[in-house]
C-alpha cells in the first residue's frame, strides 16, 4: 500500500508565468515532485491556493513526467 503525501505546489503553479519566479527554487521542488512521483512509492496530492489551480492542472496536464500521476 503507498503512502498519501500532500505536496504544496505553489512554486510550480506560478510557472506557468515563465519570469523571475521560476528560478532556483522552482527547478528544486519540481525536481522533488518529479522524483517523488517516479519513486512510486508514495500517491501525491498536489494542493495551492485557489486562484492557482487551473494553473496548476495546466502544467499538470503538459508535463508527460507529472501527467496522470498527481492529484490536484
Amino acid at each position: 500500500m503507498k503512502k498519501k503525501l500532500l505536496f504544496d505546489a505553489t512554486v510550480i503553479a506560478n510557472a506557468v508565468y515563465k519570469n523571475a519566479s521560476r528560478s532556483g527554487i522552482f527547478f528544486a521542488s519540481y525536481n522533488i515532485l518529479t522524483g517523488v512521483v517516479n519513486s512510486g512509492k508514495f500517491d501525491v496530492y498536489l494542493y495551492s491556493n485557489l486562484k492557482n489551480v487551473e494553473c496548476l492542472r495546466s502544467i499538470v496536464e503538459d508535463d508527460k513526467c507529472l501527467r496522470g500521476k498527481v492529484r490536484i
